[in-house]
């Protein structure tokens, strides 16, 4: 058994525009209660330009008919070709809130009040809900990697010193590793969207227009992926190579800490 569900609204009924908070921690309800049945807001932000900034966003339940709810959002990035995120909550997700964030800064020119990131929630109609902004966040782990590619010659200083200081052996796991995890948070959003893509290809025999403009921009946005990659195996092989280095080094340092 198939059922629809309709939302009958206007069109800016339910467009929310939220400017990015660059220094502020504090928390705007955006939307006190809505209303019963309501099923999909618009939430516009502008000002966001950075990667180091992220927003998120609580979607809190606060009257359901059952206990059991989905909601589903929907992140684009206009200004980078392809990029869509989802988040998908519900009853047993533990962490009711959306990070939004985008994965390169803005073009020189470029005007987010014009075109701001979107923010599309799909919320199931029985429960009415309250969203908040909560703030800007984020995780250690992903500012070291958002200030590695922005000062890469600071990073490279201290990556030198560390060698100077130890040995290259210790330098260059740590220059793979920052590598590795920059990288990995630069392309996932290609790289989510281009294996969805391909699963739902699958299942499908025939392929139109469609699919053929959607796998271009896949590849406009992956296309400086097998230039890192090689750098990174270059990384990863030097850092072989000196295994015998750096086990060396450790040794001298035992023995010197030990007589010492």
């Amino acid at each position: 058994m198939v059922s629809f569900k309709i939302d009958v609204y206007k069109a800016n009924e339910r467009k929310i525009i939220v400017k990015a908070p660059r220094f502020s921690f504090d928390r705007k309800v955006l939307i006190t209660e809505t209303t019963h049945a309501t099923m999909h807001y618009i939430i516009l932000i502008q000002d966001l330009e950075e990667p180091i900034s992220t927003l998120r966003f609580d979607i809190e339940p606060i009257a359901c008919v059952d206990k059991r709810f989905q909601i589903t959002g929907k992140i684009c990035v206009p200004w980078v070709r392809g990029f869509k995120r989802y988040k998908h909550l519900s009853d047993k997700t533990l962490d009711k809130g959306i990070y939004v964030n985008v994965p390169i800064p803005t073009p020189t020119g470029y005007n987010t009040s014009v075109n701001p990131v979107c923010l599309e929630l799909f919320l199931d109609p029985p429960c009415r809900y309250k969203i908040r902004l909560v703030g800007v966040s984020m995780p250690l782990s992903n500012v070291l990697t958002q200030i590695v590619p922005v000062l890469p010659l600071s990073f490279g200083i201290v990556f030198i010193s560390i060698a100077c200081a130890s040995c290259s052996g210790v330098a260059l796991a740590l220059a793979s590793i920052f590598y590795f995890a920059t990288l990995a948070n630069t392309y996932k959003g290609y790289l989510q969207s281009w294996v969805l893509e391909n699963l739902s290809e699958l299942h499908t025999k025939s392929s139109n227009e469609r699919n053929d403009k959607r796998s271009c921009n896949y590849c406009e946005g992956l296309m400086n992926l097998p230039f890192h990659t090689t750098m990174l195996l270059l990384l990863i092989t030097m850092t072989v190579m000196n295994c015998g280095v750096t086990i060396a080094w450790m040794k001298s340092e035992r023995y010197t800490i030990f007589f010492s």
